[in-house]
């Protein structure tokens, strides 16, 4: 029988754990009329917290502590009903109560069972939420892995499907800033580990008008803030003693956050380092030596990702948040999937004993965000942020360039007559025939404006500006003769693209029914490197006329800036 040993070392910081709070608003109204109850109670069961609503229905809690509790609301002369509600750090829910009229008999007991319904009223959408005590009860270390495991989504990898749909017709924010690979369309264009997200929100159908280019679903990553106590955390965990190994496993967590000195509570930070190396179950080169970051690295599958984020609060109405994320994955593609890249995935059984010419590939990604929020009412807020998303994905053997490599061959003999093939089916000497790189870096401005005049009705609107520079360049059998030296063939361009995006919803919530109505606009201008190669396509004499007739109404039709 095989024993599998894991050691696992936890070390806990000296510093106290930071408080974490939220808050809970909303409306009390009549199920009947819709007309808002002054005076109900609203409380959470078997906490010392509560209030009662005011002359216009309205409640709200303060310090509400994170995690799961039931909220009540009870008032004379109608049935009591309750919610289960999740309580994030620094957020505030908004939860309408719709009380049903019931007459009061004295003397009777009465009892009143609160249940989880079926179907939230409050969500016009199909949301799955998870708050950190979730994903940390997760025997999961990736978003990837999370959103894996719910309902309604398959897949592996990147290459993960949400209700049937294509895997890239996934968006994936983190703070609100999409992080998808334009080029191979993953929607996983940084590395965000499970310890450095505060709360998950998957949207898998029925998303508003808010959110561009989705048609299969909307994954909303909020990443850990700082709070107001200083804490830290350190821990290792490894599954190999000497003499014995499983996977050769090792990962290093680390985290601290708290108030900043000296700000008087008005600043916070936090940081999270988050490093794991694994020789996984398949065979591997002893060495990978990635040209990116000019290190070698001794084991197949090797994750780096870091995060550092500073809150700032002007004034009580105001907040001014800076964050970077950055991440680094090294390995061979044994888990890569056709989303990735298309001509390298998968363990390559033909390289089984010339691993060492297999290639490395790197990927590559960091996010820097500026972000801005005003409360200027009750009643309405703004916020606007500034991003700069980069990704990028690097293939070679050796760190070599496509100039350097040798030609890929399988020398030794046929294992048996029969065989169709020459050589034994093994490649022998030689380079593997692809050199790829492929980077975006996108430049981000977003706006959005949310204002909630009646507490039945709000209204939100707002912009986002994206400014793209974007690179391919893909190089296979790189030995064969061509007149530019680029190989049997090969796939080069770089372009500057702009989108711009606008959008105007409401939403209406009345006696129990929730709809939401918006209407959304996009632009998407290729750039003139774009119009350029379609202008050189239109010159071949053989075009088909199909192919000139579209190509043409392009140039008509497409909209032109001077960049």
């Amino acid at each position: 029988m095989k024993r599998h040993f894991l050691l696992t070392l936890f070390v806990l910081g000296t510093l106290p754990l930071a408080a974490q709070t939220g808050s809970i608003r909303g409306v009390v109204y009549d199920a009947r009329s819709g007309t808002p109850l002054p005076g109900a109670d609203v409380y959470l069961e078997g906490e010392k917290i509560g209030t009662s609503t005011d002359l216009d229905g309205s409640y709200f809690l303060l310090k509400v502590p994170v995690g799961k509790h039931r909220l009540v609301a009870s008032m004379l002369g109608y049935r009591k009903s309750s919610r289960e509600v999740k309580v994030r750090q620094g957020e505030a829910l908004e939860i309408d109560f719709y009380l049903e009229e019931e007459a009061i008999n004295i003397g009777e007991e009465i009892v009143v069972i609160g249940k989880r319904p079926l179907l939230e009223p409050e969500v016009s959408a199909s949301l799955k939420s998870l708050s950190t005590s979730d994903l940390e009860n997760m025997p999961v270390e990736e978003v990837k892995d999370v959103l894996a495991s719910q309902a309604g989504v398959s897949g592996v990898g990147s290459d993960i499907h949400i209700r049937g749909g294509r895997s890239n017709e996934i968006i994936m924010l983190v703070d609100g800033i999409p992080v998808r690979d334009p080029l191979s369309g993953s929607a996983f264009g940084l590395y965000i580990p499970t310890d450095m997200v505060q709360s998950l929100d998957a949207l898998v159908g029925g998303f508003s008008a808010e959110y561009g280019e989705a048609m299969s679903g909307v994954i909303n990553i909020k990443t850990k803030e700082g709070g107001d106590k200083l804490g830290g955390y350190f821990g290792y965990q490894s599954d190999h003693i000497k003499p014995l190994n499983y996977h050769n496993t090792d990962r290093l967590e680390f985290s601290m956050d708290g108030p900043v000195p000296l700000s008087g509570g008005r600043a916070t930070f936090y940081t999270s380092l988050y490093y794991r190396s694994s020789d996984t179950y398949l065979p591997h080169s002893d060495e990978l030596y990635s040209s990116v970051i000019k290190k070698t690295f001794g084991r197949e599958e090797n994750t780096l990702s870091g995060i550092f984020k500073l809150s700032v609060k002007p004034g009580s109405n105001k907040k001014l948040s800076l964050s970077f994320n950055k991440s680094i994955e090294v390995n061979q593609g044994y888990f890569s999937t056709r989303r990735d890249y298309p001509f390298a995935y998968g363990f390559p059984y033909r390289y089984m004993y010339h691993l060492e010419h297999y290639p490395v590939f790197t990927r590559d990604g960091n996010q820097f965000i500026l972000s801005f929020n005003h409360l200027l009412s009750e009643k309405s807020f703004y916020e606007v942020k500034f991003s700069r998303f980069f990704t990028n994905l690097h293939l070679d053997v050796l760190g070599k360039k496509w100039d350097q490599y040798e030609e890929l061959l399988d020398i030794l003999p046929p294992v048996s007559d029969t065989h169709p093939y020459p050589g034994d089916g093994f490649y022998d000497t030689g380079d593997s025939p692809i050199w790829h790189d492929h980077y975006d870096e996108t430049y981000t401005l977003k706006f959005d404006f949310t204002r909630k005049p009646r507490p039945i009705f709000r209204m939100k609107t707002g912009f986002e500006l994206d400014y793209s520079e974007v690179q391919w360049i893909d190089i296979q059998y790189p030995w064969f003769y061509s007149p530019g030296g680029l190989g049997y063939n090969h796939d080069l361009y770089k372009v500057y693209t702009t989108k711009f995006g606008a959008y105007y919803e409401n939403r209406i919530h009345f006696a129990g029914m929730v709809a939401n109505l918006g209407i959304r606009y996009d632009m998407w201008v290729p750039g003139k490197y774009v119009d350029r190669g379609v202008e050189r396509t239109l010159s071949y004499p053989d075009l088909p006329p199909a192919v000139e007739r579209e190509y043409r109404r392009y140039l008509d039709e497409s909209g032109k800036l001077p960049i």
